[in-house]
């Protein structure tokens, strides 16, 4: 396994092209939007490789079966992540991944949507907030306010504040002074941008999360990007805030969950 130094990671995005499920992860590594690492099987022509995102969310793509043995025996000596979740292009990947690294595997389902331009304006109704609130689109102040998860704010996705507000948006909405919902980029690449919502328990079933996702989507529009939705089965909420606000099933995919043993 060869690391690639970041003035080479375009070389390997060839090998991540056209994927369906999720394809914001690799790419928001590949152009630097966020921070990451790559490995690869050979530094000027790869023909395998693994993108890590600095979450531990990684993709792994190409084919070589050397590539493939070398990673399952050095993946956690190279990284700093003692959990990992890794996706595989479709083919060989699929199919190598459901024996890697067996004892400490454990595969999970993800559910994977695209953006329906039309049937975002044929569903979506847009409606007025109540007086007592208000939209905001998230600026750096706003961000350190919703910065308070270390593993699930802005700056466990993004290295900085500052880098957030160039690459990423997102809208936070208050009712009085209150934070109640807010959606925001978590990955950027390639042209889409995948957001993480979430209203806080003691301001839902108020359609606050519709009005908070519409801003987001109108957000990404506006800056040309294209918005995607993944979550997990079973989680009916989302499922049907995703259809409501016309994003299109397109499958479901299957992250391992990895651990240094």
């Amino acid at each position: 396994m060869i690391e690639l130094i970041p003035a080479d990671f375009q070389r390997v995005t060839p090998l991540f092209e056209g994927i369906e499920l999720w394809p914001s992860l690799p790419h928001s590594v590949i152009e630097q939007n966020q921070i990451g690492r790559i490995f690869v099987d050979n530094s000027t022509a790869p023909r395998a490789a693994v993108v890590c995102h600095s979450t531990g969310y990684s993709y792994v793509g190409g084919e070589s079966e050397t590539f493939s043995d070398e990673l399952e025996q050095e993946l956690f000596d190279k990284v700093n992540n003692d959990v990992l979740h890794l996706c595989g292009t479709t083919g060989y990947w699929q199919e190598r991944l459901r024996t890697f690294m067996k004892d400490s595997s454990e595969p999970y389902q993800m559910l994977s949507y695209r953006f329906d331009e039309n049937s975002y304006y044929e569903l979506s109704t847009p409606t007025k907030l109540p007086s007592d609130c208000r939209m905001e689109r998230i600026d750096e102040s706003l961000a350190h306010l919703i910065d308070q998860d270390p593993e699930s704010g802005i700056l466990w996705y993004f290295d900085s504040v500052e880098h957030f507000c160039e690459q990423g948006l997102g809208y936070g909405l208050f009712e009085g002074d209150d934070l109640a919902s807010f959606c925001f980029t978590v990955l950027v690449g390639a042209g889409w941008s995948d957001p993480q919502l979430k209203t806080g328990e003691l301001f839902r079933r108020k359609g606050y999360a519709t009005q908070v996702t519409a801003a987001y989507i109108a957000g990404c529009l506006d800056a040309g990007l294209e918005p995607t939705w993944h979550t997990w089965p079973g989680n009916t909420v989302s499922e049907r805030l995703a259809t409501h606000m016309g994003f299109r099933f397109i499958g479901e995919f299957t992250v391992y969950n990895l651990r240094r043993e």
